[in-house]
């Protein structure tokens, strides 16, 4: 399997080329559902379609909820309800991702949404760290890293008027600051990171003039 942070920056690579499709969305709503089929889109493209990216897969007997599991093993023989049943043993969890998306503003007015900062992180750390189930969701569980650890992929949207004042290294400074007391960290650093995939790009909708900016991180809860 291709590993994780090599998916995570195709993603990432991905919504800078497509900023101009993207930055007008951030300012109609909450992109967390859309960009995290994104994300799907291009695992299933860097992998050649040998990877499965199933989201919400969770079961109630699972007891809890992850937002996507990849998968890797072989459909080839499941050609109906009974053969995908008794071939199911042939797919096997590589990695978890939990999705979380942050906003600096509600949608195009100037409703502040940085108080969703600190609960959305809250909730991210009690959703990631190490996982030691064999099964979930019904298949067999191999986490490809060897921390087995939960990967929480992070998108912060930082949208202002044309006119207003560059706050956008105010916004992730509070984001990472938030971030260190919740335990996060990128995933291969001791602290939290926010990439950015984008920043300040124009965008005009009815008259009014706008610039976005879209950052990621992919993170894990720290050792």
């Amino acid at each position: 399997m291709k590993g994780i942070g090599k998916l995570y920056s195709e993603f990432k690579h991905s919504l800078a080329r497509d900023r101009k499709v993207i930055a007008p969305l951030q300012i109609v709503s909450r992109l967390e559902e859309y960009l995290t089929k994104r994300f799907c889109s291009v695992v299933l493209t860097a992998s050649e379609m040998t990877i499965l990216p199933l989201t919400s897969p969770g079961q109630r007997v699972d007891g809890r909820k992850i937002d996507m599991a990849l998968l890797e093993g072989d459909l080839s023989r499941a050609l109906d309800k009974k053969a995908a049943k008794l071939h199911r043993d042939e797919l096997s969890i590589r990695a978890f991702v939990e999705v979380k998306y942050l906003r600096n503003r509600h949608r195009f007015g100037f409703g502040d949404a940085t108080d969703e900062i600190r609960p959305t992180l809250q909730n991210l750390q009690d959703q990631l760290g190490t996982f030691d189930l064999a099964r979930y969701a019904g298949y067999s569980v191999s986490l490809r890293g060897h921390r087995r650890d939960i990967y929480g992929l992070v998108l912060a949207s930082c949208v202002r008027r044309d006119h207003e004042e560059d706050r956008n290294t105010v916004y992730i400074r509070k984001v990472n600051h938030c971030a260190r007391q919740h335990q996060l960290s990128y995933y291969d650093l001791n602290y939290p990171q926010l990439d950015p995939a984008y920043e300040n790009q124009p965008v005009t909708i009815l008259g009014g003039h706008f610039r976005a900016s879209l950052y990621t991180g992919l993170w894990r809860l720290r050792n």
